[in-house]
């Protein structure tokens, strides 16, 4: 077990990243739903644990709008549909919406 002022050294930031990752990974991301809106066609729902992000469907040469938010029950509610639609409408543009749930995942 490394000592305190080890772990402080300027040299030892990765391992600081790499524990926040994982203690962020494994009690959160499930929590955290992402909804690819696309014109004309049904949203694809993603979470972190799929293995591909909205697999080939999502073009990264595409204007993106990203939505974050965690003020509303789903991702499907009138106030994220309006806004889905106002991007969407005018132009072609990826609209990615993030979400974090309310419910609590506990360890196994």
């Amino acid at each position: 077990m490394p000592k305190m002022s080890e772990l402080k050294n300027d040299d030892n930031v990765g391992l600081w990243v790499h524990a926040i990752w994982w203690l962020w990974w494994y009690f959160m991301s499930g929590q955290v739903t992402f909804s690819l809106a696309r014109r004309n066609k049904p949203d694809l729902v993603s979470t972190v644990y799929d293995d591909v992000l909205f697999g080939n469907y999502f073009n990264p040469n595409a204007p993106t709008k990203i939505i974050v938010h965690g003020y509303v029950n789903n991702h499907r509610s009138s106030l994220l549909s309006m806004i889905r639609q106002a991007y969407l409408k005018p132009k072609s543009c990826a609209c990615t919406k993030c979400r974090k749930s309310q419910r609590r995942r506990m360890p196994k």
